[in-house]
């Protein structure tokens, strides 16, 4: 059995408006004990006895740098070792609302990335204040699943629709269709449902079944991803999620402590690096300037739940399309 190991950075929870932690990395390889002792001993040259941890290093100092560029550019980084995805936790919160809302059953992701791409970029500086009043509202009502805040978060929704074209009205309409039957899962099962690691997690999961089933999980010691992972289990007799994920068995989960074992200690450092380069406030910094060209930002496996480029728009028949199906 290939065992995985996981980890993440810029986890908030369901706070997904976070403005400090826009990005959610989750990171995994199947590395063994051999192959981390060796980034651990040779490249990162820290103690066995000591954690290895990315929050811990000085980014500023040109050895921890040095060593950090090394290990990103190693021999061992390689496609078939490491799978992770880049989140934009704003986009992605829109991806879950397409999908519930626009596209309960008509699920197709080229669809949904286009709709949810329109539905991001298509903006005036009128409408993207009344769009994260939408957004805002929405967290809203997940979090706290009282029947009362329906009403802020169709208003949201209503004053989004003065600002918008048509095309953007009739996508928004869809809310209202699909409002009650949305509400009914959101009230008994939608626990996770702002959470990045939902989608994320089962992308990654899927992806290792494919190539090594069956797999093992290793993940660090987190009373919230035992919740999740119990929750997974909950919601495997919901059509919604069997589209997420498949082949999915808790007992080939195990949580371990970070402490003592380097594979959990590897997945952190990857999961860490990913995030400083996609955090935009680092751009100046050497460090991202050197971690741009590096093999483990240039791996073409990532997967980046970002908005399409505006050019998609341009494609009217596309949306002429999906406006006829919804």
């Amino acid at each position: 059995m290939n065992t995985i190991y996981f980890d993440e950075s810029g986890y908030t929870g369901n706070n997904m408006m976070n403005k400090n932690q826009r990005i959610f990395i989750l990171a995994s390889h199947n590395y063994n004990q051999k192959e981390c002792l060796y980034f651990k001993d040779n490249i990162f040259k820290i103690d066995r006895n000591i954690e290895l941890k990315f929050s811990s290093f000085d980014k500023k100092d040109p050895i921890i740098q040095n060593r950090i560029i090394k290990f990103s550019n190693d021999k061992l980084i390689d496609e078939n070792r490491i799978i992770y995805n880049v989140i934009n936790k704003k986009y992605a919160i829109l991806s879950q609302i397409v999908t519930l809302f626009v596209l309960p059953n008509n699920y197709d992701s080229e669809m949904l990335n286009y709709i949810a791409t329109y539905m991001y970029r298509k903006h005036n500086k009128d409408s993207i204040i009344k769009f994260d009043k939408m957004f805002l509202n929405y967290e809203k009502l997940i979090m706290d699943k009282y029947k009362k805040l329906l009403i802020p978060f169709l208003d949201s929704v209503d004053e989004l629709k003065i600002y918008v074209n048509n095309k953007y009205k009739k996508i928004l309409d869809c809310i209202y269709k699909n409002i009650n039957n949305v509400f009914s899962f959101i009230i008994s099962d939608a626990k996770f449902l702002l959470d990045p690691t939902f989608a994320s997690f089962a992308s990654i999961y899927n992806r290792w079944d494919k190539k090594y089933n069956p797999v093992e999980i290793i993940y660090d010691e987190s009373y919230v991803m035992k919740d999740y992972i119990k929750y997974l289990n909950e919601l495997k007799k919901y059509d919604i999620i069997n589209k997420y994920i498949k082949n999915f068995n808790s007992n080939d989960i195990r949580f371990l402590d970070s402490k003592t074992n380097e594979g959990i200690q590897i997945s952190d450092i990857l999961s860490g690096i990913v995030y400083y380069k996609w955090n935009i406030k680092n751009k100046n910094n050497k460090l991202y300037k050197l971690l741009c060209n590096s093999k483990l930002i240039r791996l073409t496996n990532i997967k980046c739940i970002f908005p399409y480029n505006r050019s998609i728009l341009n494609n009217k028949r596309a949306l002429d399309y999906i406006l006829e199906i919804i």
